[in-house]
């Protein structure tokens, strides 16, 4: 799970450093729009079975979707 962790808060980290550095976004004015994780594709693997076997499973993979937009902070009403 830590590593899901770090891997989840390196795309949330990337997708606001892509903000500031490509859209000239101001890290006040950012706002998630999306959080999205789907499923991947399916790699194939072998692992090793009883008497010199291959037994095959399938490594599940993920896609990390991130989506910024820009907002205007709201202003107190006096």
């Amino acid at each position: 799970k830590k590593e899901q962790q770090k891997l989840f808060g390196k795309a949330i980290k990337s997708a606001v450093d892509n903000g500031k550095t490509v859209y000239n976004m101001l890290p006040e004015k950012m706002e998630f729009k999306t959080l999205k994780i789907d499923e991947g594709v399916y790699l194939k693997r072998y692992r090793a079975g009883s008497r010199g076997t291959g037994k095959t499973y399938k490594r599940k993979t993920s896609h990390i979707t991130v989506v910024l937009m820009q907002v205007e902070p709201k202003q107190k009403k006096s």
